[in-house]
């Protein structure tokens, strides 16, 4: 995109260690908005919002990183994409046994959706369908026995 290029705001947290990278563009002759985000933090204990589920993971140090991507092509036929992956990292602080796990999503906004479209994103969901894997179950099993969970 010749017309606008990506701004950079690299940034520190002052509550706990580490920082990140924003970077956006704006008014391109592609997109109009593009925002990409990565984040990777560290800190002593978990906060308390992460633990309600997870009871024994309170006063676990932690390290959590992250990207997200948000972009609105100028051309309304191209749907809107955004993806929000994360990892977090809890370590006991007796045992120095770690928990971890991922996080995020991916979504499309179309503005015209066309059906073709609609199948060839949910392709993926179909196949497992067809073969009548259930992903979410066997993952979750797989964490299970890795003591993920």
């Amino acid at each position: 995109d010749d017309k606008a290029k990506f701004i950079t705001d690299k940034w520190q947290k002052d509550t706990i260690k580490g920082g990140g990278v924003t970077r956006v563009l704006e008014d391109g002759l592609v997109f109009e908005q593009a925002g990409v985000n990565f984040s990777h933090v560290l800190g002593d204990c978990m906060p308390k919002a992460a633990t309600v589920s997870r009871p024994d993971l309170e006063g676990a140090s932690f390290e959590a990183m992250g990207v997200s991507i948000v972009i609105h092509p100028r051309n309304p036929m191209v749907p809107t994409s955004h993806a929000n992956l994360r990892l977090f990292i809890a370590t006991d602080k007796n045992t120095g046994k770690e928990t971890w796990w991922f996080g995020g999503g991916f979504d499309l906004t179309p503005y015209f959706p066309f059906k073709e479209d609609c199948i060839l994103w949910l392709y993926h969901q179909l196949v497992l369908d067809h073969h009548n894997i259930d992903l979410a179950k066997t993952i979750k099993n797989s964490e299970l026995q890795h003591g993920l969970y």
